[in-house]
């Protein structure tokens, strides 16, 4: 041990991560709605900027859907679909994976995100559009939800459409096949140890 030398604490998980929570939207799991937020059948509605809805979920007939009948109006406020609360007690590196089909203009001028709580107050932004998108097909998404949902035992998720402009209309969200994935495994801390230049000799 040298003088300049320091430790940091490190938190190793090791496990397998798994499924642990599912919602295939087959039937409505009662989710809360905001406005044209619905669970049900979409008809591949909408385009009048981007691509029309599907006309059923990435699994059976059914999604969650902003306008299930086309396309998103013009400067909404923020709008949301919000999850009731998941037990994510004792899991670790927790993710959140759904499937979409979405549209939506260029984040300067329109926004879809997802959002997450442990205490159905505090809101973390853990996805938002990056650019214009205009899905043809199912999309997968996997989210990393584990700095607000690791060994919380009631999680909420939310996903929003908003703000928009005034401009050009899209199809929004239109979501399927709901999962939470994370391991079980107690994370086990370990001290490692930092050595840092000094110049001193060993």
């Amino acid at each position: 041990y040298h003088p300049g030398d320091s430790t940091r604490e490190s938190t190793v998980i090791i496990g397998d991560s798994a499924m642990r929570h599912a919602w295939y939207l087959d039937p409505n799991p009662g989710w809360t709605t905001q406005n044209l937020w619905a669970g049900g059948a979409p008809t591949g509605g909408g385009g009048h900027a981007g691509t029309p809805d599907p006309t059923s979920g990435h699994t059976g007939p059914y999604v969650y859907g902003y306008n299930l009948n086309g396309d998103y109006g013009n400067n909404p406020p923020d709008e949301d679909l919000t999850t009731g609360a998941i037990d994510c007690t004792g899991m670790f590196g927790t993710r959140l994976r759904f499937w979409r089909w979405a549209g939506v203009e260029d984040p300067l001028h329109d926004k879809i995100s997802v959002w997450a709580s442990a205490d159905s107050i505090s809101w973390t932004n853990v996805w938002e559009n990056a650019t214009e998108i205009c899905d043809t097909s199912w999309v997968f998404m996997d989210v990393d939800i584990s700095r607000v949902a690791d060994n919380e035992p009631a999680v909420h998720l939310r996903w929003r459409i908003g703000p928009t402009d005034g401009a050009n209309r899209y199809c929004g969200w239109n979501i399927d096949d709901v999962e939470i994935w994370g391991m079980t495994a107690d994370p086990q801390p370990v001290v490692e140890g930092l050595a840092i230049e000094t110049g001193r000799p060993n």
